[in-house]
């Protein structure tokens, strides 16, 4: 792939070159989390499903950009706006991520009974809020000179806590909000949390030589 696609290309062979079955476990539980959704008998334990699901989701979201951050004089040096590189540095895990998590809650419902049918279309928007959130928290306390050093934060608490709250308010909607409406509007609403949450991203990758 030429141009910024190059780092789509880059994370299909580091993820062929790398795999570990450890690795392919991880992927297990993301598509886990939501299988089970159907046979949870209440809102509550879904809830907790669901929250265990976005924590996962948040640690795999940032493995890439902290290993591309651990070279910081390569990949600074790239002739990639900020945007596009967040956009290709985090499409391969998002497609990843969307699919399996998709596969997971729909042979669930296939087996067991659809509980939540909503909840497969706000999937896509909820990972990018949860994905863009996470990548920010490690993005915005990084620093240039630690960063030449091959000195890369992990995901804090708090990158945990925004996505999840990024990705709890459409969720609350689809659940409070009955009928097609609130369907609609919880649609709407996670993916403007997707959006801000990428703006916040791409703002501090921006920034990062100022810090």
């Amino acid at each position: 792939l030429a141009g910024p696609g190059v780092l789509i290309w880059k994370d299909v062979l580091q993820t062929q070159r790398t795999f570990r079955l450890t690795g392919l476990l991880t992927w297990l539980q993301i598509f886990g989390f939501l299988f089970v959704i159907p046979i949870l008998p209440d809102m509550g334990s879904r809830g907790i499903v669901i929250i265990l699901w976005m924590i996962q989701l948040a640690q795999i979201s940032v493995k890439r950009i902290r290993s591309d951050l651990a070279v910081w004089s390569l990949i600074r040096q790239l002739p990639i706006s900020n945007k596009s590189f967040l956009v290709n540095e985090l499409g391969f895990t998002y497609f990843l991520t969307v699919l399996i998590s998709l596969a997971g809650f729909l042979v669930g419902g296939a087996i067991f009974g659809m509980q939540m049918p909503g909840l497969a279309w706000l999937v896509p928007g909820m990972v990018v809020a949860i994905s863009c959130a996470a990548v920010f928290d490690v993005i915005r306390r990084s620093r240039s000179g630690l960063l030449l050093n091959g000195s890369v934060p992990e995901l804090s608490a708090g990158g945990i806590l925004l996505g999840i709250l990024f990705a709890g308010i459409p969720m609350l909607i689809y659940v409070l909000v009955p009928g097609i409406l609130g369907l609609l509007l919880a649609i709407f609403v996670s993916w403007g949390m997707g959006y801000l949450a990428f703006e916040l991203a791409a703002y501090a990758y921006r920034n990062i030589d100022h810090s």
